[in-house]
Formats: C-alpha cells, structure tokens, sequence
C-alpha cells in the first residue's frame, strides 16, 4: 500500500512539475510575442511620423519650386477652363442677339448665375490647397491681410470666378450704353439726360426726399447746362466701361468707373440692377490684381507697372558701357 501511494504522489508531482513548465514555457512565448509586436508597433509609428513630419516640410517647399503644385487637381482646373469658355461663349451670343435685335430669351443670366456658382465651388477647393501656403508666407505689417482674402484678391487660382462676374457687369455696361449711343435722345443732344435730371429733380422734395439736396444743386447747376457733355460722357462712358471688364483691359479701374456712374444713379433716385452692378464693381476692384488675369490684363498689368514699382515698359535703360569700378572687385 505505502509504495502505491508514493507512486501515486511521485506521478503526481511529475504532472504539476510537467504543467508549471509548460506553463513557464508559454508565458515565456507570450511575453516575448507581445515584446515583438510592441517592437513592430514602435517601429510603424516611428516610420509613419517621420513621413508626415517630412511631407509637411517638403510640400511647402514644393509648392514654392512649383507654382502647379498649388493648383487644383486636374478634373476641378479643367473645370474651372470649362466654365470659363461657356461664360464666355454665351456671353458672346448674348450680345450679338441684343446689338441685332432679337427678341430670344437666350437665359443668359441664369446661364451665368450657375457657372458663378460653380466657378466659386471650384475657388473654394483651390483655396483649401493654397491655404497652407497662403498662411505660412510671412508679413511685415502689423495687421496682416487673411488668407483667404489674400487668394480672392490677389492669387490667379480666383481668376475664373471674376472672369465670370466680368463677363455679367460688362454685358449689363456695354449693352445700357451701347442702347444710349444708337438713340438720337442721347449723344451730344441731351434731351434724355435732361429729362432725367427733370425726374431726379422732382425727388428732392418733401420730408424725407430720395435725392439729397446737394446732389440736386450738382444737377440742377451743373448737370443740366451741361446736358450734351455730361449725356456724351454717359454715353459712352458706359460703352468704355462695358468694353473694359469684357476684354479684361484695365480692369480695375474700368470697374471704379462703373462704380461711380452706379453711385451717381442711386444718388439720382434710381434703384434699378445699380446696388448689384456697384457691389460687383467695388469687388472686381478690390481684386484688380487678378480679375483681369483671363484678359489683357494678364501682359499689360505686368508691362505697365505700377506708380511706384513701374513695369517693363517704364524701365531704365540699361547702357552697355564699360562696368562700374565696384563691379571690377573681386572678393579676397
């Protein structure tokens, strides 16, 4: 009996020592399992920091080198030229069916009112991959202009949404002026403008008048003795604006005219589209670096300068003479 106990307690003691090494041995293999993929995960997350911490040094860099890099991708940039050939195209038709005399409701203005729309979707992705670029660029003055004031006011990737607001306050200027210039009322005789300043007179009476009384001593002194000037200066003034927001020519200040003429009907007691007009016009001038970049503005604003950063055109001429003395040293 007592040697097949101690047997029993001998295989006993075998079984527990044989399970608390299979135990060891697999807490062993689990430790060193877990070591390995923390390793694994140290070794990923190290890797992936390093990438971001290096696209977010290089991009900037690139965009930089490369002024395409801050483009937008190329399904939104041919896009943005796709809207900007149907502004312009209808635009065109448009036009050419007012001057002929048609009477075809060509839906022009709904036509453009989308492609603005559009063309602004469009600006708004533009800007979200120029923004970090636009931020990042360093400013002397002590109230900084925004980013995104920086990149509707003054970046090309906003040009298309003001070629489509050109082309909408043009039309509305050449097609009012051009009707003004084909009608014998108007031109050097002054007879419309001075029964306008008749109608705007006839406001600046009572408690409250919608036309002030100094605006009516301006036309009532000034305006209406020179009625064939100022109806010739309408005129074709209205021509001249129209003509330079569609062409892109000078734009800027071909927008602050129109402005003017659109404030001094609103002065005169005339509602009409002129707010819509003058708030489109005073934005195309706030922009005027970049609204007329589809246009001639595009190599004459570079060719003209500015008057105190002139252009190419009003350089100095560079003589080709002997160098300058200081131009002869060489560094030691």
């Amino acid at each position: 009996m007592q040697s097949a106990s101690s047997a029993h307690r001998c295989t006993v003691a075998v079984e527990k020592k044989a399970r608390r090494n299979r135990l060891g041995a697999f807490q062993q293999m689990r430790s060193s399992f877990f070591e390995k993929e923390v390793a694994f995960a140290a070794f990923w997350h190290v890797c992936f920091t390093w990438c971001r911490q290096r696209m977010a040094r290089t991009i900037p860099l690139e965009r930089k080198k490369n002024p395409m890099f801050s483009q937008q991708n190329a399904t939104v940039r041919w896009g943005m030229i796709a809207l900007a050939v149907l502004a312009g195209t209808w635009t065109l038709v448009h036009l050419i069916l007012n001057v002929a005399g048609a009477t075809v409701n060509d839906a022009w203005d709904t036509a453009l009112l989308i492609s603005f729309v559009l063309a602004l979707i469009g600006a708004l992705i533009q800007y979200a991959q120029e923004r970090p670029t636009l931020a990042a660029a360093g400013s002397s003055e002590r109230f900084p202009e925004p980013a995104i004031s920086k990149f509707f006011f003054s970046s090309e990737g906003s040009s298309v949404l003001w070629f489509v607001v050109r082309m909408y306050v043009g039309a509305e200027w050449l097609l009012a002026g051009w009707a003004k210039v084909i009608d014998p009322a108007w031109g050097t005789s002054g007879k419309a403008l001075a029964g306008f300043v008749a109608g705007a007179l006839a406001k600046s009476t009572g408690v409250h008048p919608a036309v002030q009384g100094w605006y009516a001593w301006f036309l009532q002194y000034l305006v209406i003795p020179g009625s064939g000037v100022f109806s010739f200066l309408v005129s074709w003034g209205e021509v001249a604006v129209g003509v330079g927001l569609l062409l892109g020519l000078l734009t800027g200040i071909a927008a602050g005219f129109g402005v003017l003429m659109n404030l001094n009907y609103l002065l005169a007691g005339t509602v009409s589209i002129n707010p819509v007009l003058g708030m489109m016009g005073m934005f195309l001038c706030f922009s005027w670096r970049v609204c007329g970049w589809i246009g001639v503005d595009r190599w004459l604003l570079p060719a003209l300068g500015l008057p105190w950063k002139p252009g190419v055109w009003f350089q100095p001429l560079q003589t080709t003479g002997a160098p300058a003395p200081n131009a002869l040293r060489t560094s030691e």
